[in-house]
Parts: structure tokens; sequence; C-alpha cells
């Protein structure tokens, strides 16, 4: 099985040569207790030069007999028992945990075995079972990075040639206390201890190959986690040798369907390729038509400029969906056009067995078996058959059209990308819209939504562009882009030319593009007649029962949330005007303009598809991707301070910014992404481990989590849809976290709100956003009900959460959407 090989930047052992022992030939398992630090484990045994590695969850292991899982233990050179939320004498947590080690108990020479986190605490309450007890921390260590306190016998064991102080990271609220002086007691030889607070970190048995961490030697932050594993395997090779003579023969040769368990097992852990998508024999070729328009040096506020634009546009056509770059450090702002109100709109609601395709004139119902059948469709949707490119009077031809092959144009879009990828437009045409947080749930954790409240809107509603605009804000330059179809190539070559002849002359005959943007601003509508807020008190409540949740192990981390619901002021048209859905255009993109002047933001957005109209502030990208370099990122954000408050000084907000909790919070989604993108890449790296970063009116504290090496037959998508919901919405574990947020929030769909909105493009692109800060409607025109505002505010609750400073904090970032709404 292959694992991404993650890099592990502050390992110091991470240089080391494997010496005598020859890794390729160990064979590998990991015991998964569903936790989301998992493929970081696996990794690093890569790192390590392990090749024959295998993972299985802990419920599997309660399908195989007892003769099964003797084989598979003989089979083994190594077992580690991962970490994993919940306690060791819960049997519900440990699933068939207790199973495999009765199996290892009856092997005279057994494979080396190293528990992790939880499997630490199950092997010293095994091993030490009369003189060990399960205490709860006072205060639990969740992201918590803490010093090593090494004891004699370490330097000989697996802490040999570790130079320095070891700092590591700690994710549990449960730890294991040897008392006494009984037999069992003195089989365990303590190794460490966490200066902080003296509890034990490592230990091993003193005769049988078996080590235990209380820490996560995989994280990013745990110092020597590759050089403690190959001292671990150095230790331990010369017992493999005698194992190995005396079992002979390949087990898993002699044992077929164990090796089927583990193929299928290891299977569910990577994602499966999809077969090629095929064009349509008869469907007619296109030509993707581009033409670019350089703004004049006068329009120095390209964010007035946009506003302007998009203002005819809604006069011109109607209709269209704008991903706009409002603020640094976001660089390119795109817009969706729809053309002669007939919009390409794709809506499913989960869990209805079908989807829903529109044209503004007819419907197409799609039957669904699965999500595999929703995102089939919208693949094949995203792949029209463009076979050519030209680039209309393009200035290195002189002005003339440059006419190239879709393969040869592809080919110049990656080198410029290569170089620099803000010097070029990332979005030709395609899907834009929103996923849902549900949709993820179900999608990317295969969770049930049986206790969640029904949807009121499309789950995955994403609307798909012929023609758009690329504005690139910082050279001022505007691509128009359609790929309409041969059929109408003379039109669309007419539309290309007549909407940059557009661009031009709003330049030439605007008096207000110098002007900047906020001075533009009229004073605001109020939009809501009425506002109901969530109850502060039942909002703490849920607080304090998300601690509970984290003294006793059961998450490292929440992400609580609440809703507030905007009742419009006037409901502004009856279903049988025959102007109402231009009517609520018009309102919805007024008061986007507001939010927009309150709180610009580089991930802002205006998505007006079918039954409801997203309006977004959002500071966070979760994911982009591009499928020609086979790269992918994730820019999580945790920690933010005004940059008012410090006086704009950046090194003081880097001082108000590292503070236990925020370093706490940061670690935890960084290993979870580690852990989510390692399915899909060979590759991932912390580029940018909490760094600082400025924005209009905030740092914050930003990491960036790049997967390179897509594998064979995958593509972003699958990356997307494999990380949904978003871990900065979660919590970690993530799927232990949302069950517990779903009986928190009391089975509240949060719907729009922690999805993601973007785009996903023809040409292999895409690039998606946190959906926070933002607001979407429920109701109105056609639907026969009331017109209501959904605003989605919340914060990661730890251990170390004070609960009125979290209520304050969610106030706070609700107030930045709720002033739009002039209350």
């Amino acid at each position: 099985m292959t694992i991404a090989d993650t890099s592990i930047p502050l390992d110091s052992g991470s240089n080391e040569s494997s010496g005598s022992t020859t890794l390729n030939n160990w064979r590998c398992l990991i015991v998964d207790s569903f936790d989301s630090f998992t493929l970081n484990i696996a990794a690093l045994l890569q790192n390590a030069g392990v090749r024959d590695l295998h993972i299985i969850s802990s419920v599997s292991l309660t399908t195989l007999d007892n003769n099964s899982l003797n084989a598979l233990v003989k089979a083994m050179d190594l077992i580690i028992i991962g970490p994993g939320p919940g306690s060791p004498t819960n049997l519900q947590d440990l699933a068939g945990i207790p199973n495999l080690w009765a199996e290892l108990e009856t092997l005279h020479s057994p494979p080396a075995v190293l528990g992790i986190c939880l499997g630490f605490q199950f092997m010293l309450n095994v091993l030490a079972a009369s003189s060990s007890r399960i205490q709860y921390l006072e205060k639990p260590r969740h992201g918590i990075v803490s010093k090593l306190k090494l004891t004699p016998y370490a330097k000989d064991d697996i802490f040999q040639d570790i130079p320095g102080s070891i700092s590591v990271v700690r994710y549990h609220s449960i730890y294991v206390e040897l008392v006494g002086d009984s037999t069992d007691i003195c089989d365990i030889v303590p190794l460490a201890y966490a200066e902080d607070d003296g509890v034990l970190m490592a230990a091993r048995h003193h005769s049988r190959p078996f080590w235990a961490l209380q820490y996560h030697p995989e994280s990013i932050y745990s110092a020597a986690g590759l050089s403690t594993i190959m001292n671990l395997f150095r230790l331990a090779n010369h017992e493999l040798t005698i194992r190995r003579d005396v079992l002979g023969s390949d087990i898993l040769t002699e044992n077929p369907r164990l090796g089927k368990f583990l193929l299928d097992q290891n299977n569910s852990y990577v994602p499966r390729p999809r077969p090629p998508l095929q064009p349509d024999e008869d469907a007619p070729e296109r030509v993707l038509l581009q033409q670019v328009v350089k703004l004049p040096s006068s329009v120095v506020d390209i964010g007035a400029f946009i506003i302007s634009l998009c203002d005819v546009l809604l006069d011109r056509f109607g209709v269209f969906c704008l991903l706009d770059s409002a603020a640094a450090p976001g660089s390119w702002t795109y817009i969706g056009i729809s053309t002669e109100f007939k919009p390409r709109r794709f809506r499913y609601y989960l869990p209805d067995p079908f989807l829903t395709e529109s044209d503004g004139t007819k419907e197409h119902t799609w039957r669904i078996d699965s999500l595999d059948d929703v995102w089939a469709v919208l693949s094949h949707a995203v792949a029209p058959p463009i076979t050519r490119v030209c680039l209309i009077g393009d200035i290195r031809n002189g002005n003339s059209d440059i006419n190239l092959t879709m393969d040869e144009f592809t080919a110049d879009v990656a080198a410029r990308h290569k170089v620099d990828r803000s010097s070029y437009p990332s979005f030709f045409g395609g899907h834009i819209g929103y996923i849902s947080y549900e949709a993820g749930v179900s999608d990317g954790l295969g969770l049930s939504l049986d206790k969640v409240s029904p949807a009121e809107v499309p789950d995955i509603n994403l609307t798909f562009h012929e023609r758009s605009l690329a504005v690139d804000l910082a050279r001022g330059i505007v691509y128009v882009h359609s790929f309409a179809g041969d059929r109408l190539y003379r039109n669309d070559r007419v539309w290309v030319s007549e909407v940059a002849a557009l661009i031009s002359s709003l330049v030439n005959s605007s008096t207000s593009l110098s002007t900047p943007v906020a001075s533009l601003s009229k004073p605001a509508p109020k939009f809501a007649s009425s506002i109901h807020y969530p109850e502060r008190s039942a909002y703490i409540d849920q607080i304090t029962k998300a601690q509970h949740s984290l003294s006793v192990g059961d998450s490292y981390e929440l992400c609580l949330t609440a809703t507030t619901i905007a009742v419009e002021k006037e409901q502004l048209i009856s279903d049988s005007d025959p102007n109402a859905s231009r009517k609520e255009m018009l309102s919805d993109w007024a008061l986007y303009k507001y939010l927009r002047k309150l709180n610009p933001a580089p991930y802002a957005c205006f998505i007006r598809t079918g039954p409801t109209t997203l309006i977004g502030a959002s500071p966070e990208r979760f994911l982009c991707w591009d499928d020609q370099a086979r790269t992918c990122e994730l820019r999580p954000i945790k920690g933010t301070v005004s940059r008012a408050s410090m006086n704009d000084d950046k090194e003081a907000a880097e001082a108000a910014l590292r503070t236990p909790k925020e370093i706490a919070e940061n670690l935890m989604i960084v290993d979870l992404i580690r852990h989510d993108l390692s399915r899909f890449c060979s590759h991932v790296g912390v580029p940018q481990l909490m760094g600082v970063e400025t924005y209009a009116t905030v740092f914050h504290l930003v990491s960036a989590i790049v997967g390179s090496g897509l594998h064979r037959g995958l593509s972003g998508v699958d990356v997307l849809r494999g990380s949904l919901p978003p871990g900065s919405m979660t919590g970690a574990p993530k799927r232990r976290s949302v069950e517990i947020l779903q009986d928190l929030e009391k089975g509240r769909r949060r719907a729009v709100y922690s999805g993601v909105a973007g785009y996903w493009d023809v040409l292999g692109h895409g690039d998606w956003s946190v959906i926070i800060r933002s607001a979407y409607s429920v109701g109105g025109a056609g639907t026969g009900l009331p017109r209501e505002w959904r605003l989605g505010a919340g914060g990661a609750i730890t251990v170390l959460s004070d609960p009125v400073g979290e209520w304050e904090e969610m106030e706070v970032k609700l107030r930045s959407v709720m002033r739009a709404f002039s209350v």
C-alpha cells in the first residue's frame, strides 16, 4: 500500500539511513481506531523505508475468526495499535483490538508491537493490569507540546542517539498511572515522562518487543519521530530474523482469504480511480475563445471597476455568479455569466434519489443511486469537447488571432502557472457554486444524516458557465472567455467582442473608477425586519457539554456553531409576479455590495443559483488544485486578531497568536489535513506552519499544506470529495467529532454554512473557500414561503476555551455579516 511520503521538517532524524536494517522486507500493520492522523503514521513508516504496509480498522478485526487473527499476527513483523477517540476501558471504542491482543499473547515469538495514544493506554492497561490505573488529566492535552524527560533506560532504547531535548505533541485526556510493586509493573520499563506534568509518555516491555508511546510521533510538530521509529526497527530486527526462521513460508501466501481481507481493507483507505471521461460522440466540437482587455492606468481601484462591471452585466444579462477577491491576499476575481436567462444548473438534495439539471426552459432528472452518480454527471458536464482555442487579437501576434489545439493551450497554461500561478487565469469556464456541509458529512465521511433536519436548499448547487470573465487584480487585465460551440461560433465570437467593447466603454465613460470603492457606497438599506439570534444560555451549555466530550477523550477539538435567522423587511414579490426573480436578484446584489464594503474578503462571493442566494465574505481558502501539475493545497485559518488592536504591528500579532490554545487548534487541523491529503497524493508537505498573514482588517494564523503527485486516475475533485467537510469546521478526529456535533447541535442542518464555495473549471483547476462570514436565503419567489436569511457562526472549542469568551467570539463573527442587514 502506498501512502503519501510526508516530509517531517521538525524531525532531527529525518536524514538518517536505515543502516543494516532492511526495512523493505518488513511487513507492517496499522490498526486504525477511526483517528484522523492514521495516514500520517503510515507516511512516517514509509519515510523509514517500509514498503509492505497494511491498514485495517479496529472494527474489521471483529469479523475475523481466531484462526484468521492468529495468521494475521504471525504474518506481520510490526503491528501498530494506533490512536483514536475514546477510552481503553470501553470495549466499543476498542472494537476488535482485544481479540488481536489475545492472539498476540499466544505466540512464543510475537511480532514487534507499538501502541500510540489509545494503543499506549490499552497495552499498559493489559500488560500491567493489577498495577495500572486509568486516570483523567485535570487539564487534557489536545495539541499541546511537551518536552520529554528521558529515564536512564531511554538512551539504550528507542531514544538512542537523539541529541538535545525532544518536544512532542500530545492528544489525550486519559493517562496511565503505574502504582504498587507487583510483578507485572516490573515488566514495564518506563522510558520517558512529560516534563510539565510528569505523565508517563513512553514505555516498553522488559523482555518482549512491545513499545508504547502516549504522544503522537507522527505529528508535524513532534521532534525525532523518524529517529524513534528507526530505533525501534533496529531493536526488533534481531527477533524478526529469528521469527522468520521459525515461521518459514509466507503465511499470506498460504491464506488467500486473509490476503483478500487485507487488500479490501487497504482499498478502503485509498480512493478508487474513476474511469476516464469519454466525450459524447454526437456532441459538436467546441472552440474556446479568449480576448484580453488591458485596463488603463486611470482605473486605480479594481474593486470599484468590478462592482460597476457587475452592475452592467446584471442589467445586460440578468444572471451571473461572482467569486470576488475583494481583499488581499486574493489576486483573481471570476465572473460566470449566464446568457439569455438560460443558466445550466445542477441541484441535488440529500438524500433524494435524483439530481435535477435545468437550463431555464426545461428540466432533466437523473436517477441517483449514490453520490458517485452525482459526481459522474457533474464530471461529464465539465468535460465538453473543446478541441481548439482561439486567442482573439493576441498582442504576441501583432494583435492578430492565434489558433491553438486544446492540448497546446493546456500546455501553455501549465507552463505559465509553473512559473507563477497568479500570472494567468485558472478559470476558463465550468462549474461555480457551493457544496453543503451535509454533502461532505455524507460523501466524505460516509455518515448517516438520519438525525439531521430535512434540506431547505440544495446540498450540491452548481451552475455550469460556458461564458465567463477573469480579472487579474494585480495587473489590471480582464480575460473574456466563451466556448458555446461550433454551431454558435459566429455568435460566440460576436459575444466575446461585444463584452470586450463593453468593458472598454465602461472604463472610458465612468468617472468614478478612480475613486476608492468604499466612498461610492450609498447609505445602507434596512434588509431585515426581525432577527432571531441563538440563545446565549443554550450555546454556553453546548460549549460545556462539548468540553465534557473533550475531557473524556471522545474528541480533541469540536467546532461548535449556531444559526441566526434574519427575516427580510419586505417580502418584495408575490409568486404571481413575472419579474419576481429579477427583483430578488437586484435586492440580493445590493445586499452583497454593502457586505463587500463593510467586510472585504479574499474569498468573497455572490452566487445566485435557483432557490437560494449565497453572499459571503470568507477569509479562508479550503482547497485549490491543478490537475495538470498534479498538485493541491489547503490553507486552514485558526487564530485571528484585529490589526487595530495590535496597532498594525505584525510582530505584536505573532506574539498574541502564538498562545498554547492557538497553536493547539492549528496543530490539530494541520495534522488532520495531512492525513486527508495522504489518501490522494504521493507527497504531502507543510511549507508554512502557523504563519501570520496580513488581511484587510485582521491578522490570521495560517498554515499551508501542499500535496503533490496526485495518484494516477485521481483528480482534484477526488481530493475535494474526500476532504469534506472542512476539518476547520468539524474538529478532530473528524468522524467522531461530527457525530458529537450532530447531537450537540440537536440535528440542526448547517446546510450551506460550513460547506465550501468555488469553481471547477474545464482545464482541470479548482479553488474553493470555506463558507464562513456568510448568509444564504431560504424561501422567496416561487416557493410560497417568506424569505429569510440563515447566518452561521461559531468557533473551535477546546479544553482551554472559556465558555463566555467563546460566546463573545461567536457574536463578533456574527456581527461581521449582520451589519450588512443594518441591525
